[in-house]
């Protein structure tokens, strides 16, 4: 996938040299993290563009100014300076820079509960070069349904159609959250997306 890491819409980015800096500041840090989002559709294969890595970190809140100075320490920039704190303090999603290349990262704060479990089978794939822990396709589609966007959809049947997902478990995931959550939409929305 380096090729379509490495060339968006015209634009020359190096996504590996993103990637291989957030490799050392949160392995450094002693992180527990995965990619997810648009970078961990393409890792399975499928056809997708993006200008952004999106990363999910399992520290606590009130971590999050530590990790945030070692991301800094590290090479990378707020995207907003001017409400960084306001954005750390709140600890969901940090939005940075990697400052030399211009990749934005997406830091997302992760808890227990889906998190833990993408976290536990993630695989450890090359992105543009630099291997990285990444979610499997099966939470993919699961944490793609939950966001249930357009795009996140058109993902989710991508990841179908390349035969990549463990549908039993996702449907069985997804019945879960259902539960935790008090909602009924999650199983059927799935369900609608398998093409027989």
């Amino acid at each position: 996938m380096r090729g379509c890491g490495s060339c968006w819409t015209g634009l020359t980015v190096s996504v590996g040299e993103a990637a291989a800096a957030l490799v050392a500041a949160l392995n450094g840090a002693g992180v527990r993290w995965y990619v997810f989002g648009a970078q961990a559709v393409m890792m399975q294969g499928i056809a997708r563009t993006t200008q952004d890595i999106d990363v999910t970190v399992l520290v606590g809140r009130r971590a999050a100014p530590a990790l945030t100075a070692a991301l800094e320490g590290g090479g990378f920039e707020h995207r907003f300076p001017e409400r960084a704190t306001e954005l750390v303090s709140i600890a969901a999603v940090i939005p940075m820079k990697h400052s030399a290349s211009g990749v934005d990262i997406d830091i997302v704060m992760g808890g227990s509960g889906l998190e833990e479990l993408a976290h536990a089978a993630a695989e450890r794939r090359p992105l543009d070069g630099v291997i990285v822990p990444v979610a499997n396709a099966t939470h993919l589609a699961v944490m793609k349904v939950l966001a249930g966007r357009a795009k996140d959809l058109d993902d989710v049947r991508g990841l179908l159609a390349a035969d990549v997902v463990d549908r039993a478990a996702a449907r069985d995931l997804l019945g879960q959250l259902e539960a935790a959550l008090d909602q009924s939409d999650l199983v059927p929305a799935f369900d609608r997306l398998v093409v027989p």
